[in-house]
């Protein structure tokens, strides 16, 4: 069983985190990670925290090494509209996917969220994250009759997806 401790990142995190989400991206065709397009994670925590948000970081505490490897990230940020606040950076390595790390996540993020007056979350997706979509329907958000491209390297697509009053995953 993999051991993890979840604690908000520091700006020092960027490359763990550019590494976990470069994997994840591997995962899909056509979707390649480019560091300039993630320029946030120079100063991660910084990034976040200037937005009034925060981010977390799942990092593996088992193995010999006892090494500290992230394998999971989440960040949250209210938005302009008083309530809603808006997911992003969800991600969790491949090998632990089911373990319930991404509930931990989502629930340390609900926790902090709720104290400054959360009633609905947002957060927008790639088009191709079809296990993720899966996941956050679980969670309760819906997915919205509208899509979104970045021009980015991927041609990416987005959907978005919405969670009203949302709840703490048993």
């Amino acid at each position: 069983m993999t051991q993890y401790v979840i604690e908000p990142a520091d700006d020092k995190s960027g490359p763990g985190l550019g590494s976990l989400i470069a994997s994840v991206f591997k995962e899909y065709d056509g979707c390649p990670f480019v560091y300039d397009e993630l320029r946030e994670l120079d100063a991660v925590s910084t990034y976040y925290r200037s937005k009034g948000g925060e981010i977390w970081v799942a990092k593996r505490i088992d193995g010999p090494a006892r090494s500290h490897l992230i394998i999971g990230c989440l960040a949250i940020v209210p938005t302009q509209i008083p309530g809603v606040f808006e997911l992003f950076k969800m991600y969790v390595a491949q090998d632990t996917r089911g373990t319930g790390l991404a509930q931990k996540l989502y629930g340390e993020a609900l926790l902090w969220a709720r104290v400054k007056g959360l009633h609905t979350l947002r957060l927008w997706t790639d088009t191709r994250f079809a296990s993720g979509h899966k996941f956050y329907e679980k969670l309760g958000f819906a997915k919205q009759p509208v899509v979104r491209y970045l021009g980015d390297a991927g041609q990416s697509w987005e959907y978005l997806f919405i969670c009203n009053a949302p709840k703490t995953p048993s």
